[in-house]
Parts: C-alpha cells; sequence; structure tokens
C-alpha cells in the first residue's frame, strides 16, 4: 500500500508525536492539571486512530497527522506513572505501585498481537484492529476521567485514614493563586542523580525498543524461526516480564534489612546488568541452538523490566512530586531512540547475518554496563535540595515539615 520511504515516515511520526507532545507538557499539566491533560491526549490519539482506516486510502499526510497525534498518547504514558504513584501511592509502597502501573506496556503488547492477528485474517479485515483499539481506548479514557482525581484527598471514595497513609512523608506541593512552585529547571539540570536516572533511563529504552521494533526480524531474518514460532517468541517475554515486576515490586518495598538506597542499587543492577549479559550470551552463543538464544532473549527482556522497581523507584523518591518533569525529559529520550534505531540497525546489521547482530548485541551491552555503573554511583533516594525551592508557600513549607 506505501512505499519504503511513506512506510518510514508513517514509523517516524509516532516518535515525533512523542517528542511535540513531551516538550510542554511539564507546563501544560501545571497549568490544566494531569487529569485533563491525560485525558486530551488520549482523545487525541484515540480519534487519530479511528480516522486511520480511512486517512490510509484518502491522503497520505493526513495518515502522517494522525500517527503524530497517535504518538502524543506515549508521551503521557510516561509522566502518568510519576503522577499517579506521586498522587495516589504511599511512599513505603512505590515499588508495587510502580512495578503494577508499568504493566500496561506488556499487556498492550500481548492484547494487540494477537487480536490483531485474528482481525486481520478476519473478514473485517486489518481496519478492525483500529476501530476496536479506538473505541477500547475512548471507553477506558471515559472510566479514568469520571474516578481518577488529582489528589487523594479530592476522592470522596477515599478515607481519611487512607490519605492519611498515601501523603505521609511527602513533600505537597500545593499551588494557590498567590503562590506558584516553578519547576527548578536549572538545579535539576545541575544534579548527577538527574542525570544518572537519565542515562540509565536510556540503556533501558534502547534494549526495550530494539526488541519492539526488530525482534521478530531477528528472530525470523537472523535465527530462521518460522513466522508462527517466531509470534510466540516474541509474546512470551511480555508475560515473564509482569510476572517478574510483579514479584520485585513487593519485594523492594519490604525487605528492610538493607537500606532503600542500596535496594534501589541492586535492582538497577540486575536491570542494566543483567539485560547486557544476556546481549552478550546472543552474540557468542550458536544461532542453531534454538532454546538457549531463546531463554537469553526473554532474559532480556525480563531483566530489562526491572528498571521501573530499580531506577524509576529511585526517581520517583528523590524527585517526589517533580518526579513527571524527570519522565518528561524520558519520554523525549524515548522519541529520539525510536527515530535512532532504524539507522543503528540498518548501519550495523543490513543484511540480518548472525554477525552483524552480534555487533549491535555487544555495542549496546558496552552502553548499558557503562550507564548502570554510572547510576550506581550516582543514585539518591532522599528528596533533592531542589523538590523544596524557594518559590513554595510558607503553608507548604509548613505542611511539608509536618508530613516528615
Amino acid at each position: 500500500m506505501f512505499t519504503l520511504n511513506q512506510q518510514s515516515a508513517l514509523f517516524s511520526a509516532i516518535a515525533v508525536g512523542t517528542f511535540v507532545g513531551s516538550v510542554p507538557l511539564t507546563y501544560l499539566i501545571s497549568k490544566f492539571k494531569f487529569r485533563n491533560m491525560f485525558t486530551f491526549y488520549g482523545i487525541l490519539s484515540s480519534i487519530a486512530t479511528l480516522l486511520t482506516p480511512w486517512a490510509a486510502y484518502t491522503n497520505f499526510y493526513l495518515l502522517v497527522v494522525l500517527r503524530i497525534s497517535q504518538g502524543l498518547a506515549v508521551a503521557i504514558s510516561f509522566v502518568s506513572m510519576a503522577a499517579i504513584c506521586n498522587a495516589w501511592s504511599p511512599l513505603q509502597s512505590s515499588g508495587f505501585f510502580l512495578s503494577f502501573l508499568s504493566c500496561s506496556y506488556q499487556l498492550s503488547m500481548m492484547f494487540t498481537m494477537p487480536i490483531a492477528g485474528e482481525l486481520c485474517e478476519s473478514r473485517y479485515g486489518w481496519p478492525s484492529v483500529f476501530y476496536l483499539q479506538g473505541t477500547l481506548s475512548a471507553i477506558v479514557l471515559f472510566i479514568f476521567y469520571y474516578f481518577y482525581r488529582d489528589q487523594a484527598r479530592q476522592q470522596s471514595y477515599v478515607s481519611q485514614q487512607e490519605i492519611a497513609a498515601i501523603e505521609l512523608g511527602k513533600i505537597k506541593a500545593i499551588q494557590d493563586k498567590k503562590s506558584k512552585q516553578k519547576v527548578p529547571y536549572q538545579a535539576m539540570c545541575k544534579d548527577t542523580a538527574v542525570w544518572g536516572v537519565l542515562s540509565a533511563s536510556s540503556g533501558s529504552l534502547i534494549s526495550y525498543y530494539l526488541f519492539v521494533l526488530y525482534g521478530p526480524i531477528y528472530l525470523n531474518k537472523t535465527l530462521k524461526m518460522d513466522i508462527e514460532k517466531t509470534g510466540l517468541a516474541n509474546a512470551i517475554p511480555y508475560g515473564l516480564s509482569i510476572a517478574a515486576k510483579l514479584l520485585a515490586g513487593p519485594l523492594s518495598d519490604r525487605i528492610t534489612c538493607i537500606s532503600e538506597k542500596t535496594r534501589i542499587i541492586i535492582l538497577s543492577c540486575i536491570s542494566q546488568f543483567g539485560t547486557a549479559g544476556c546481549f552478550i550470551a546472543l552474540k557468542f552463543l550458536p544461532t542453531n541452538y534454538h532454546s538457549l538464544v531463546q531463554a537469553s532473549f526473554t532474559a532480556s527482556t525480563v531483566f530489562n523490566g526491572l528498571i521501573h522497581v530499580g531506577v524509576f523507584k529511585g526517581n520517583q523518591l528523590m524527585s517526589q512530586h517533580l518526579a513527571s518533569v524527570i519522565q518528561s525529559w524520558n519520554a523525549i529520550i524515548s522519541s529520539i531512540v525510536v527515530l535512532v534505531i532504524p539507522i543503528f540497525v540498518s548501519v550495523l546489521a543490513p543484511d540480518n547475518t548472525p554477525q552483524e547482530w552480534g555487533r549491535i548485541f555487544l555495542t549496546i551491552a558496552g552502553y548499558m554496563f557503562a550507564v548502570g555503573t554510572f547510576y550506581s554511583f550516582t543514585a539518591k533516594v532522599k528528596p533533592r535540595p531542589w523538590t523544596e525551592e524557594k518559590e513554595l508557600s510558607t503553608k507548604t513549607r509548613a505542611q511539608a515539615v509536618s508530613a516528615k
């Protein structure tokens, strides 16, 4: 239906939408609140999804615009984990909360891939996939907007005891008409702890999108697995990743025999170094050892998913109410990664041979070892000084101190 250049443009449009949606997101959330912006971004994405089949047969440039609109949902999804966790999770349960929320990435893949395959082969054809996804998204957004509130105390279903548990130990940035907190961008950019989070996140995003975008191609073209086995092999890691995160999340909250910082560093090292080790195994394992290669392929996805209870939890603890700002920066990194990976793969593995993919695996493994080590030396879990800026009102300061 489309030329290779058009396919490339449609693919890149999602990343462009993520970038465009991420840049103003912090300002928009501060002005219009997270609940409203999440719903707005989601509605744009749902409408774009519903209109995609029509645009595909009508106008290519309109289709590109719709794909950019779909990318907005990716931007808000990064911020949503930090914003929702800060508003609704007790500090001592943040590991489980983040791991549970992050399962949406794997669940979406596990739902979409088999459903899309069935619908594409049915009499309804490929447009039905977009109609189903767009309709379901709209329904879920309605449910979200009806029940969700930006603060637990705004929801009538939450008791005072629950509110106290959620807010215990948190720095609350309460904004009123006389005093608003400005985002301390300069202080944040000078903090090595922030750069540690961003660098570790970039390594995780590179390894994640490498297999999201090229996992089936690697299994089919390089390992010579048939299409049916490729689909199953590409789906298994997501289910195991969910199980690993739901196990690691509560453990990261409840193992108190070691300090919070040590737990964060251990989990981040398991995630970063574990993924890198699997990539090294994929480089040196003979391609005819399908079982071992599949195990390494699966384990890399499982290890990578643990970043949510390591690096991202550390970000939540140190950044408090400003964690969503750093997550919006991670969304920008994500858009850049999605744009760069196709170029990276086409340069290093133009023929999809095992030797070429070996170079890719070693390069990414080296990068992940580097950023994982850097994060280990810069990781922080106590609220950073810039979380309590001078712009906070006296009332806010008193409430922050009393919460401690």
